[in-house]
């Protein structure tokens, strides 16, 4: 590494670096939208950090199978 010279170093996690572990506050609130057989999970969340806060929103889907009657 030549002297005077400046690198950007950054924090990434793989399989040569070690692993940071660090404990959080997430508070979340969500709704299911069900229209038919279709599911739709909106979920609002914020974590409140030192180095800054992060806030998310989480959309998703699923759709639930028909069920079939068994016959005896």
């Amino acid at each position: 590494m030549p002297s005077g010279a400046e690198y950007e170093i950054t924090e990434r996690l793989d399989s040569r670096g070690e692993v940071n572990v660090s404990l959080g506050l997430i508070i979340a609130a969500g709704k299911t939208f069900r229209s038919g057989r279709l599911n739709m999970p909106v979920n609002l969340y914020w974590s409140p950090r030192s180095d800054g806060d992060v806030i998310g929103l989480s959309l998703g889907f699923n759709v639930t199978k028909k069920s079939k009657k068994i016959k005896e």
